[in-house]
């Protein structure tokens, strides 16, 4: 075999670039090196694989080689957003319209005595008389009556609807600082969500307005001491994704909740 004679530098040069866009991958900036050493094209390749970027070495003839590499690793973000509806059953007498009926003050007291009246399988007639004779109004208590009825009768529970507002950030590997890490188990409102969910220095792609559009327009329960009618920001989970990128999935979850267990944003 005919010796080969190589002229100029054995360090890669780089030879293309170019970056595409995409929107669930963000941008890919691809690159093409060639050289006449492979032993410093392998170097250069070891460097790109210590940062975790995607890369493929090509022997050649004659000590050639070529280096095509991937890099997704760029700082840009991603967003994805779901307004999720979930369906819970619950109580029959801690419905809003029985909460909404008993004074605060003898709230337990009233609806303890009607479990108790459930044990003991008194009548309904009864018990909207001794609702009558604690003073209650009587449509007030044929309500409460009528409740327990439904109680007695086997359908102790009721279909309730609860909102969850799901974000995935998709971002890459080397992006340290983000959103999902403040708020953490702090009660937003309504306004506060959307403030958050649609500052454009927060997202990439912030809320769509048709999201954004829902959630001002749940219905809101009757208020109620020491809970707040919120949203409720859940710990982020984080894993890594494809090219090199990590997902990072948040949730706000919409319910009265306790200001004893968690603190208004």
């Amino acid at each position: 075999m005919p010796s080969v004679t190589i002229k100029g530098s054995l360090i890669p040069f780089l030879q293309s670039q170019s970056w595409d866009f995409d929107p669930q991958r963000g941008y890919i900036h691809r690159m093409e090196f060639r050289g006449a050493s492979q032993d410093q094209m392998l170097f250069l390749q070891q460097d790109f694989v210590k940062n975790g970027i995607s890369c493929r070495l090509v022997y050649q003839q004659g000590d050639t080689a070529t280096l095509e590499v991937d890099d997704s690793t760029q700082a840009n973000l991603i967003d994805v957003w779901e307004l999720v509806g979930n369906e819970e059953s619950r109580d029959g007498l801690s419905h809003p319209t029985v909460l909404g009926i008993i004074p605060l003050s003898i709230t337990e007291a009233t609806i303890g005595q009607m479990r108790s009246d459930l044990e003991a399988n008194e009548t309904t007639a009864s018990v909207y008389n001794a609702l009558l004779a604690a003073s209650y109004p009587a449509d007030l208590a044929a309500t409460l009556a009528r409740f327990y009825s439904l109680q007695q009768r086997g359908s102790g529970e009721y279909r309730r609807q609860q909102y969850v507002l799901r974000h995935t950030t998709n971002t890459p590997n080397r992006w340290n600082s983000n959103v999902s890490d403040v708020g953490v188990d702090a009660i937003y409102t309504t306004a506060q969500l959307i403030s958050e969910i649609s500052n454009g220095a927060l997202w990439v792609f912030p809320c769509p307005g048709r999201l954004q559009y829902k959630i001002s327009n749940i219905p809101v329960p009757s208020a109620q001491a020491g809970y707040l009618w919120g949203w409720l920001k859940g710990a982020s989970t984080e894993t890594t994704g494809a090219n090199n990128r990590v997902n990072i999935c948040t949730e706000y979850s919409l319910e009265q909740w306790s200001t004893d267990y968690y603190v208004p944003y």
